[in-house]
């Protein structure tokens, strides 16, 4: 819903017991506590500490938190500089700029006003944009309207919460197999292989340390402007977070950016080459046909390993730290394809990596069917918003639909 009322004028009709009224006036801001910055986290921690992004954290700590959060009485934050409103039911603590608020007592439940709100005030650019939203009209039914449609809503995100647990332990899944046989080398028949010492330490007698450029190919196809096909399905840097795409947008070729460049297959591992640091990298699975990465990553083929290995390898915490350590740049910094060529991985014997591929391929094929389940959850959702804001659609229709 991208529609930005300011005045009586921009508001359509509503049902006759509705009213509308400023997001300002239908909730209250509350006080965040300390604020804390990149200095004053850590990676890890009790307290999330909530960033402008829309699903991220900037980091943890073990304080108290600045915001007090339970199941029944939820949180919305607005971030100022990108818009990205977001609903918790944890404690959390804030960064600048984002601003925690709850419905106003009697006039406004605080799940209705998270959906109320989406898509009141959209990112032009990156500005101070708290002040409009703040003036933004919100449609407000009777309270007990605005439970009926807020629990509608909840029950796909709670889904869709769901289905995400459910990747996090098929992706735990595999990450634990691979410490267990590739970082702690017990793997099966591992009794009857000595460790040897080497430059990197000890490992599996035959097995060898190479450049990752002997197992994979870097940013093996690339299109030229004429190369590309009439339509594409463009992955940008935006696009990933850590462990997964999160948007592919379907566009023109003539309408495509001039980092639209870079084929992927089924397999292909994308790494953002920027600020490697936040871990923008994931897997491509059943790409659709002339799917194209933006420039801005490297497209690691793997070549003589299962690719289930190599996006294993090039994911741990040891390889972010390489590819931190390498980055060039104060404003933006970047690695360049030579830096994952250059990078140093662990060839295993390939009985053992063909039987860590058929362990492990499953896991992240399910994994990545529930997240297209989760694609048409989040579609049907934000088809039902608009209408359910507005009073088209009888709140009744929705429950009985509510899977």
């Amino acid at each position: 819903m991208t529609n930005l009322w300011l005045n009586p004028a921009d508001v359509p009709s509503f049902p006759t017991d509705w009213r509308v009224m400023p997001t300002e006036e239908a909730s209250i801001q509350l006080p965040v506590g300390l604020r804390y910055d990149a200095r004053t986290v850590s990676p890890v921690g009790a307290i999330p500490v909530v960033d402008q992004s829309q699903g991220g954290f900037l980091g943890f700590h073990n304080d108290p938190p600045g915001v007090v959060v339970t199941q029944d009485h939820p949180v919305v934050t607005f971030a100022n500089h990108t818009c990205a409103l977001r609903l918790f039911r944890e404690p959390f603590s804030c960064i600048q700029n984002v601003f925690p608020k709850i419905g106003r007592d009697g006039i406004c439940d605080t799940t209705f006003f998270y959906y109320a709100s989406q898509g009141r005030v959209t990112l032009t650019d990156y500005k101070g944009h708290h002040p409009l939203f703040r003036r933004a009209l919100i449609p407000i039914p009777p309270l007990s309207i605005q439970r009926r449609i807020a629990a509608i809503l909840s029950a796909y995100d709670d889904l869709i919460d769901n289905h995400r647990r459910r990747i996090r332990l098929l992706e735990e899944m595999a990450r634990r197999l691979y410490r267990e046989w590739f970082v702690h080398f017990r793997y099966p028949g591992h009794e009857s292989v000595p460790l040897v010492c080497g430059e990197q330490g000890e490992s599996p007698n035959g097995w060898q340390w190479q450049s990752l450029d002997d197992l994979a190919q870097v940013n093996a196809n690339q299109l030229s402007e004429r190369g590309l096909p009439p339509n594409i399905y463009y992955i940008d840097i935006a696009s990933v977070s850590p462990g997964q795409i999160d948007t592919i947008s379907e566009i023109p070729a003539n309408d495509a950016p001039g980092r639209a460049r870079r084929v992927v297959a089924d397999g292909d591992i994308l790494w953002s080459c920027v600020r490697p640091n936040r871990r923008s990298y994931a897997v491509v699975l059943q790409p659709d046909k002339h799917t194209i990465a933006s420039t801005g990553f490297a497209v690691l083929s793997a070549k003589t390993v299962p690719w289930t290995y190599l996006y294993a390898s090039v994911t741990t915490e040891a390889f972010v730290g390489y590819l931190s350590g390498r980055a060039q740049g104060a404003a933006y910094p970047a690695v360049k394809a030579a830096d994952f060529q250059n990078a140093t991985i662990l060839h295993p014997d390939d009985a053992v990596l063909s039987r860590f591929h058929e362990e492990t391929e499953p896991l992240h094929r399910l994994a990545e069917n529930i997240r297209r389940q989760i694609t048409n959850l989040r579609r049907t959702r934000d088809l039902l918003l608009p209408r359910l804001m507005s009073g088209r659609l009888s709140v009744a229709a929705a429950e009985a639909a509510v899977p």
